[in-house]
């Protein structure tokens, strides 16, 4: 598995966002059936109050959730959502949580298409996550 960095998380750590991310990577698999990319986004919401409540973490996966519904989005892939405890070391120790989000595509017969499906879904999960108002007060970082 060969694996990349992306640059379409990026945004996400932009000043006029709520969020900075923790890493983002995503992987090529080859076998005989084609081509299926894997990978993740792991974000944390930058506020320390608002950071430790998962509330706030599942508001943002139920908007996901909708839109992937209400658009009707084409793809076969498979997102998970997963809370993580963290202490920001370097932030004082400052307790929160991360949201580690994975992408998984079905199989397809060209490398560029598989990765073409996944580089489509993570731009869903920034843009969604981008239209939340920033509302950060005390940040993290």
């Amino acid at each position: 598995m060969m694996l990349r960095w992306l640059p379409h998380a990026g945004r996400l750590n932009a000043k006029a966002t709520p969020y900075f991310t923790v890493g983002v990577v995503n992987g090529v698999l080859k076998e005989g059936i084609g081509f299926r990319h894997t990978g993740y986004l792991e974000f944390c919401i930058n506020d320390r109050v608002l950071a430790a409540d998962p509330t706030n973490y599942f508001r943002l996966f139920w908007r996901f959730s909708r839109y992937l519904h209400e658009t009707s989005f084409p793809h076969e892939v498979f997102v998970n959502w997963e809370l993580l405890g963290a202490t920001f070391i370097e932030a004082g120790g400052c307790n929160g949580m991360t949201c580690w989000i994975v992408i998984n595509t079905a199989w397809h017969e060209t490398e560029k298409a598989s990765y073409d499906i996944w580089a489509t879904t993570l731009d869903v999960v920034g843009d969604v996550l981008c239209e939340v108002p920033a509302g950060v007060r005390n940040p993290i970082y």
